[in-house]
């Protein structure tokens, strides 16, 4: 999602990522029998596998179950996978420029990342860890900090008549896509589907193409 944004320079196994192409539509449709998205489809597909190798991601068995795709035995099931943010960083230093690395929750730098975007494409990551609930054991993730919203409260005091909202791209198809408050102490819990991310955040702000 954060190279798709910036759309920087880069050729893949001798094929240049043309992300007009493969951006033109919100989501890409293929499978081997119906057809759809193919070239689309294709194109991306070399992204995530470059970058999958690139950040040294492992992938996490899901051992209840007994067959994998295919009903293939010898093929595991993946439920998610692990990439440092270290490796990450790297990666990402390879095609675009990286501002700053925090190990928290920081708005401010949040706030310049997305004021920068008035003059170029600038976006940051961020991740975060939710506990164990109903839908899913305790996880992390990662997503996209993309634009924000301040809005004027009906109060008239001076420091607290506005309310300001991040706008995240948090993957998974869109449907946790959205603004999420910052609270009165500055912190911000991220609800999805899948439980609430507040703690063990980190960012990567101010992602841009290369000068």
């Amino acid at each position: 999602q954060t190279l798709a944004a910036i759309a920087p320079s880069m050729t893949i196994d001798g094929t240049v990522i043309d992300w007009a192409f493969v951006t033109k539509k919100p989501k890409l449709k293929y499978d081997s029998y119906f057809g759809g998205d193919y070239e689309e489809a294709m194109m991306i597909s070399k992204v995530v596998k470059h970058m999958y190798e690139g950040t040294n991601t492992t992938p996490n068995i899901d051992e209840d179950f007994k067959y994998g795709p295919y009903d293939d035995p010898n093929i595991p099931c993946v439920k998610s996978s692990t990439t440092s943010v270290s490796n990450l960083l790297d990666y990402l230093k390879k095609y675009v420029s990286c501002g700053t690395y925090y190990n928290k929750y920081a708005p401010d730098p949040l706030l310049n990342t997305i004021n920068a975007n008035r003059q170029m494409p600038c976006v940051a990551i961020m991740g975060g860890t939710h506990t164990a609930n109903e839908q899913a054991e305790k996880g992390s993730h990662a997503w996209v900090i993309d634009g924000y919203a301040i809005c004027t409260k009906t109060s008239r005091e001076i420091l607290r008549n506005n309310d300001l909202y991040f706008h995240a791209n948090m993957g998974w198809g869109g449907p946790d896509n959205g603004f999420y408050k910052v609270n009165a102490d500055a912190s911000t819990d991220f609800e999805t589907t899948l439980g609430t991310y507040n703690i063990n955040f980190w960012e990567i702000t101010e992602i841009h193409k290369n000068n």
